[in-house]
């Protein structure tokens, strides 16, 4: 008698564990989905892709990313909001591509330049002290040539791409922009801090963010449960 009790008992403290790990799993997945929509619905990436992995054609895709930036952030620099840099890139996309055929050819590179925007997959990544998780973004994507090499990815708007993934700081306008295009939750998500010892400012090749970064509990949980999510998924 005294074990049947007993087992009761038991059955009834691990389904209430087990309700209460979905109730959490669900919970967070929905926090962590509402603060991801708030900051992917809010931001433009940029998605340069190398023709291959040798050094010439690497050093050929920063070139292009630098052209690209200087022409965007000219043509972008009285966008309010996401859907005004969308639709200024979608009316401006053989301008983009003019502008990176032209770096080529400035290089003596034969290579044609592909341009595209949509929703493109980005890991998690950091650009001084903000991080973003990963997932899908809304992206102005430049593929050269063959398209085969490693990718560089930076956030267009709010205007990140002049920031190094290695830097240890960010302007007074980029904050502020970030401040105005974010929700408060959103902000406090990306926002980051930089840690004293300065020496850690590489890049983590587990998790795409700056070593020198100690990233925001908020950031944490919504990479958590996306992580979480796309297991079960």
């Amino acid at each position: 008698m005294k074990n049947k009790k007993i087992k009761r008992i038991v059955k009834r403290v691990v389904l209430t564990l087990l309700v209460s790990a979905v109730g959490i799993v669900t919970a967070g997945g929905v926090y962590s989905e509402k603060v991801f929509d708030d900051i992917s619905s809010n931001v433009v990436r940029l998605h340069v892709i190398a023709n291959s992995n040798s050094e010439y054609d690497q050093q050929l895709k920063l070139k292009v990313r630098d052209a690209v930036v200087e022409y965007s952030g000219e043509a972008l620099k009285n966008c309010e909001s996401q859907q005004d840099v969308l639709l200024l890139l979608e009316r401006d996309m053989e301008n983009i591509k003019s502008v990176a055929e032209d770096c080529l050819k400035r290089e003596g590179s034969g290579y044609e330049a592909r341009v595209s925007v949509g929703k493109c997959e980005f890991p998690a990544k950091s650009y001084g002290k903000y991080c973003f998780p990963d997932g899908e973004y809304q992206a102005l994507r430049i593929e050269i040539g063959g398209a085969e090499g490693r990718n560089w990815w930076c956030v267009l708007f709010p205007p990140l791409c002049y920031i190094s993934e290695n830097a240890v700081s960010v302007s007074s306008d980029a904050e502020q922009r970030m401040r105005e295009n974010l929700s408060e939750e959103a902000f406090d998500t990306v926002n980051g801090e930089m840690k004293n010892d300065m020496n850690e400012n590489e890049i983590s090749e587990k998790s795409g963010i700056n070593n020198g970064i100690k990233v925001s509990y908020k950031f944490k949980i919504v990479e958590f449960f996306k992580k979480i999510t796309k297991f079960f998924n």
